[in-house]
C-alpha cells in the first residue's frame, strides 16, 4: 500500500517527538471520534486533554453529546477511561498516532459539526 503525501507529511512531523496516544470518545451507537494524540497514557492524560485549550474540547463533547455542562463523568475502570451519563465513553484506542495515520484517522472531535 503506497502512503498518500498528506500521510508522508503527517509522519514527517512525527519524527523528533515521543510516541503519542489516541485518545477516543466513543458514543453508545458506536461513533468514534479523535479528542487527542497525548504522550500521556492515563487518567491525568485524558484530563488534561479535556481542558487543553480553555475547555473548548469538553464543551464540544458536551455538545456532541447533548449533555449539560455540569455533566459528571465517572472513571471506567474497565477501559480505564471515562464514563459519560449517556453510556458514551472516553478511552485510550490502543492505537498510537503513527497507527491511526497509517490506517486511517477518525474525525476529529473539534471539526465535527454539531
Amino acid at each position: 500500500m503506497a502512503l498518500t503525501p498528506e500521510q508522508l507529511k503527517k509522519l514527517e512531523s512525527l519524527r523528533h517527538y515521543s510516541t503519542r496516544y489516541e485518545l477516543i470518545l466513543q458514543t453508545p451507537s458506536g461513533k468514534k471520534y479523535l479528542v487527542v494524540y497525548t504522550p500521556k497514557r492515563n487518567y491525568k492524560g485524558i484530563l488534561d486533554a479535556i481542558h487543553e485549550n480553555g475547555s473548548e474540547k469538553g464543551k464540544k463533547i458536551l455538545k456532541i453529546l447533548n449533555l449539560p455542562e455540569n455533566t459528571t463523568i465517572k472513571k471506567d475502570e474497565k477501559y480505564k477511561g471515562f464514563i459519560f451519563p449517556d453510556g458514551s465513553r472516553m478511552y485510550f484506542s490502543g492505537r498510537t498516532q503513527k497507527d491511526a495515520i497509517l490506517s486511517g484517522e477518525l474525525p476529529f472531535i473539534l471539526k465535527v459539526p454539531t
